[in-house]
């Protein structure tokens, strides 16, 4: 008996006290929510990290019976941002750069970063002017994504439609995208 495939694109928005996280099931838009780090000391929260993705991708297996597919997984997040602040680009690099190595080395998946602002302007039509706040920003991303999977997110859940505009941008473009 052959194998049906079966393609799950999970999408993190990921930040150093709340990660957003999207999940996509033959391209359609199967979970989301976020994974809160901010209680946690630092030296915990690749730790913390882990638990909740093992945990992740065994319910994936339970809730969608694995065993009846062959699965192509893939892993985005977006890639960090340097804006004026270099502490919190130090910061944000070293957390990408462990979020990597944990999913390259324990999930065996070779994660894609994507610029946040290809997802932002390009694939969103999101129309904003350098002196625009990051609120305002956010909050149209969250009006984005809510028109676009007809969803009800609020601006405090800006971290989830992050997550899941990455992956929506993925799905448009992955002819551009080697791993897929």
């Amino acid at each position: 008996m052959n194998k049906k495939w079966i393609k799950i694109l999970i999408a993190f928005d990921i930040s150093t006290t709340i990660t957003g996280y999207a999940i996509f099931v033959n391209e359609k838009l199967y979970e989301y929510d976020t994974i809160i780090f901010k209680d946690i000391p630092n030296a915990e929260k690749i730790t913390h990290f882990a638990k909740k993705i093992k945990l992740i991708i065994f319910n994936l297996k339970i809730n969608l019976n694995f065993n009846k597919y062959k699965i192509k997984f893939t892993i985005l997040r977006e890639d960090v941002f340097v804006g004026a602040n270099a502490k919190t680009a130090l910061l944000l690099a070293r957390w990408a750069g462990m979020f990597d190595y944990y999913i390259e080395n324990e999930i065996n998946i070779k994660p894609i970063a994507i610029n946040n602002a290809q997802v932002k302007y390009n694939t969103l039509k999101i129309k904003a002017s350098p002196f625009d706040s990051k609120k305002k920003i956010k909050l149209a991303i969250v009006e984005r994504v809510n028109e676009l999977f007809n969803l009800r997110l609020q601006y405090k859940e800006h971290d989830i439609a992050d997550a899941i505009a990455l992956g929506y941008h993925f799905l448009l473009n992955k002819d551009k995208y080697i791993f897929y």
